[in-house]
């Protein structure tokens, strides 16, 4: 008992008050260390960006890099230079295309096909429980103002990207000049460079 009983009183030791059978003590006496391998990770890049000589040219931006990068995503400087446009152009040109939106003021905004994010890939709040639509009559997907999106909802694109990639053109667009989410991405890094993080490991 004398050995045991210094094995309690070490730093790490464990003690019972009585012998009992109900107990099952340990066969190790103290805490082992085991030596983690440093696991490297990887710093996701955006593979292209894509150089536009004329942004007024709506059909060549969609025949030279919309239709030859997929996935893509259209970004501005500014709000209202013409990044829902382009997709909507795709429609005129006869493309099948539903865009994707984060809230419902946005889904308005559109007179074409339209969804929100919840009703697209299916995200149930309360007792309301939702499908996932059926977008198999599309052949252009359109995430409309990305960078209002939520964490959760960045998972469920990626999950979708994933699955869809080479199947049907999918396009992304928005900036990160504009409101940001209702739910806070991250308080350690910089909002705009966190998002861009984001999506740059959805569309790489």
């Amino acid at each position: 008992m004398g050995e045991r009983q210094a094995q309690y009183n070490d730093i790490g030791g464990w003690r019972v008050s009585k012998e009992n059978d109900d107990i099952i003590l340990p066969t190790v006496f103290f805490y082992q260390i085991a030596e983690n391998e440093r696991v490297e990770i990887p710093v996701i890049e955006c593979s292209k960006e894509l150089d536009v000589k004329d942004e007024y040219d709506t059909d060549n931006i969609i025949d030279e890099h919309i239709i030859c990068n997929n996935p893509v995503i259209i970004t501005a400087d500014f709000a209202g230079s013409g990044k829902s446009y382009i997709c909507q152009r795709m429609a005129d040109r006869g493309y099948s295309v539903i865009f994707v939106t984060p809230t419902n003021k946005l889904l308005q905004e559109f007179e074409g096909e339209a969804l929100t994010i919840n009703n697209f890939v299916g995200i149930s709040f309360g007792d309301t429980y939702l499908e996932p639509a059926d977008y198999s009559e599309y052949n252009v997907i359109v995430f409309d103002e990305i960078y209002f999106s939520s964490r959760n909802t960045y998972w469920r694109i990626k999950q979708f990207v994933e699955e869809n990639k080479g199947k049907k053109n999918i396009i992304a667009t928005g900036d990160a000049k504009q409101l940001k989410p209702v739910q806070e991405l991250t308080n350690t890094k910089d909002h705009e460079e966190y998002t861009n993080d984001i999506l740059n490991d959805i569309f790489a």
